[in-house]
């Protein structure tokens, strides 16, 4: 019987001894140990180990609480937590990290524990201030992404070329001045962006990338291309502008049949070469000026730019172009074409087989006159050709119908024929700075304008037919001859703007009062004595501009422009104010200089947005006190 008891003890405490030693070395299982002894089932758990009784009257069971372990921490994890705090970390099933995005975190290093994030596939560091790049890059075999744009960055390691799954890589805005030969490696390499460094020249074995499709050498100090470029026959963008001392592109250019943009943008260019022909599939090409100070200096085209039968965009602003080749007419599918601040004389019948032509700037050349043939383009949506030497537009100009924005300002032009009146699309017509005399009655068709300009003109009367013009919603008619407004000048009800400076008018229409939806209001450097009442009714009015006329008094009704922010009335002859401008509720700025202004109205002190007052050159001795507490005011006298 003792040696029973024993056995039954001895197998109890073997149990117990199986049980802490399973939780200690395994925390994570559920059951470790269970033995059996009559009437009792032992059984031994990661949790507090419980020994349970079929009958509530047993002895109760003793309890074996095994110590708590520590869950050590992942590898990947300590280098996130010691080294990327703050950064947004992705993680696979395994808790590999496979994604880390630090934008603006501020790092300075890269720590050479990065190679141990064998999982990583993508790494952001752009907006930091990382200088170099640890070798230890390279062992990251599975990395497809790598942005490290807007840093400080010198120099790349050889080992990037170790990256072979690398698809993108972002090096803008850093500090590159050459690349390692090894960046040839890169053969599954699809998107390289090396824009803004200070890149001199760039590795023959750039033309190892196979895959490559994008390719971004923006603002740069590269001086010449390699042969090799031509041997990255899948690229598709090719952004060379801003690189002011490239000069020539290298011939084999041409062999990039699927390059679909170029931009070559402010490079110094003075030749285009005749392998651009080869570019068979551009769309977009970029010949223009490079702001703030990158020019081409191209005097021609070449033949072969009529080859490019699939472009669509075609920049050639800020050149000393003085004709164009008659092979422009093989560009059948351009859409638009800018060719402002040049030198062009003319241009070739041939530009009338651009019947795709939605938009043409030609603004800053010498053209005299227009080809017959140009008056074809009949899909131009926007034509400039302001600051050149035109004299006449013929009847023709009412073949484009199309046009939405018409802009003719800076010519020599005497007169707009009446086929103007057909553009019944266009929404603004720039007119201003020619020596038109009169406007053409069919100018009141143009149904759907908003914006007409035909300020510094000859012009000594308006059409009544402007009335026409419901849609109008800036008017501009400074510098011209106009005595009179017509009448129907009311009807324009939309106007929001309206330029009258520098004429010769001597008094409003009542009919001014209609214009409600009036905001501003020029008509400083006229001759108007009196103001008609109602000019109260344009309530929205925020500025109105009426220095240098003869005004000698101000209707009381001025009070009910509850909206005005600014008025200005220097030199008029005003002698006093109406006490109705206490009422100018929004007033911020009163222009008073070059009167005759002897005392101001108390009411100007209710004014409390009021801020600046300038009563120089009047009459005034004393202010009202109600002024004088204007504490925001700043006064000028």
């Amino acid at each position: 019987m003792r040696t029973h008891i024993l056995a039954q003890c001895f197998t109890v405490w073997l149990a117990f001894y199986l049980a802490a030693c399973n939780t200690s070395s395994n925390a994570s299982m559920e059951t470790v140990a269970s033995a059996t002894i009559p009437g009792k089932t032992i059984s031994t758990q990661t949790s507090p180990l419980i020994v349970s009784s079929p009958t509530s009257s047993a002895t109760p069971s003793p309890t074996f609480t095994p110590r708590p372990t520590q869950t050590p921490i992942p590898p990947d994890k300590q280098i996130i937590e010691k080294y990327f705090s703050g950064a947004t970390v992705s993680f696979n099933g395994q808790g590999r990290v496979i994604k880390i995005e630090t934008d603006k975190v501020r790092l300075t290093t890269i720590p050479s524990e990065i190679g141990q994030l064998t999982e990583l596939e993508s790494l952001d560091l752009e907006w930091n201030n990382v200088s170099d790049i640890p070798p230890e890059i390279g062992q990251l075999s599975k990395l497809t992404t790598l942005n490290l744009k807007g840093n400080r960055i010198t120099n790349l390691p050889p080992e990037i070329g170790q990256l072979s799954e690398l698809r993108s890589l972002n090096l803008k805005l850093n500090n590159v001045t050459n690349l390692p030969t090894e960046v040839g490696q890169l053969t599954n390499l699809e998107s390289l962006d090396l824009g803004q460094n200070g890149l001199t020249a760039f590795p023959p074995e750039i033309g190892q990338l196979s895959n490559l499709t994008s390719l971004h050498l923006t603002s740069n100090l590269l001086t010449n291309l390699p042969p090799e470029i031509g041997q990255l026959t899948g690229l598709k963008e090719l952004y060379l502008s801003g690189n002011t001392k490239l000069e020539y592109l290298p011939p084999e250019i041409g062999n990039l049949k699927h390059l679909q943009t170029l931009r070559l943008a402010g490079i110094g260019l003075r030749d285009l070469p005749p392998a651009i022909g080869g570019l068979s599939s551009l769309k977009y090409l970029d010949l223009g000026m490079f702001p703030p100070n990158g020019w081409n200096y191209l005097t021609s085209l070449p033949p072969e730019i009529g080859q490019l039968n699939n472009l669509t965009t075609l920049y050639l602003d800020h050149n000393q172009l003085t004709t164009l080749p008659p092979e422009i007419g093989g560009l059948t599918n351009l859409e638009v074409l800018g060719l402002w601040n040049n030198k062009l004389i003319d241009l070739p019948p041939e530009i009338g087989k651009l019947n795709k032509l939605t938009n043409l700037n030609m603004d800053k050349n010498d053209l005299v006159d227009l080809p017959p043939e140009f008056w074809l383009l009949t899909s131009l949506t926007d034509l400039n050709l302001s600051y050149n030497d035109l004299t006449y537009l013929p009847p023709e100009i009412g073949n484009l119908n199309n046009l939405a924005h018409l802009t003719l300002g800076r010519n020599r032009l005497t007169a707009i024929p009446p086929e103007i009146g057909q553009l019944d699309e266009l929404v603004s017509l720039s007119l201003w700075n020619n020596s038109l005399g009169v406007l053409p009655a069919e100018i009141g068709q143009l149904s759907h304008l908003k914006q007409l300009s035909v300020g510094a003109n000859g012009l000594a009367s308006l059409p009544s037919a402007i009335g026409q013009l419901t849609e109008l919603e800036s008017l501009s008619l400074e510098n011209n001859g106009l005595a009179e407004l017509p009448p129907e000048i009311g009807q324009l009800n939309n106007l929001t703007r309206l330029g009258l400076s520098s004429n010769q008018i001597m008094t409003l229409p009542s009919e001014i009062g209609q214009l409600t939806s009036l905001e501003e209001i020029y008509l400083d450097r006229n001759k108007l004595r009196e103001l008609p009442s109602e000019i109260g009714d344009l309530t929205h009015l925020t500025r109105l501009e009426l220095d240098d006329n003869n005004l000698n008094n101000l209707p009381p009704e001025i009070g009910q422009l509850n909206n005005l922010a600014e008025l200005s009335l220097q030199d008029n002859d005003l002698t006093t104010l109406p006490p109705e401008i206490g009422q100018l509720s929004k007033l911020e700025s009163l222009n008073l200089r070059g009167n005759k202004i002897t005392d101001l109205p108390r009411e100007i002190g209710y004014l409390s947005n009021l801020t600046y007052l300038n009563i120089k050159d009047n009459l005034v001795t004393d202010l009202p006190p109600e002024i004088e507490q204007m504490q925001n005011l700043r006064i000028t006298q």
